[in-house]
């Protein structure tokens, strides 16, 4: 019942898109060793300054992702 909304951190999508994309989720995964330090400090900051749930998976696997949307989903 969700709908998967992706934002490379500024590699290849415009950075300055990053805030509305985290503005149109209800929770965010964001994938730590996979952006640079400015898209990480926007996320957290953004998820702090909004109340949103926000996971930080420590590596880009199917295994982390599945874990992170099972603590959504407990939440």
């Amino acid at each position: 019942g969700g709908r998967f909304i992706h934002h490379d951190g500024g590699v290849e999508e415009n950075f300055h898109r990053l805030e509305s994309t985290l503005s149109s989720a209800d929770a965010v995964i964001c994938q730590a060793g996979c952006i640079n330090h400015r898209a990480y400090w926007q996320v957290k900051d953004y998820c702090k300054k909004t109340g949103k749930t926000c996971i930080y998976a420590r590596t880009p696997s199917v295994n982390a992702f599945d874990i992170a949307l099972r603590e959504i989903a407990a939440e």
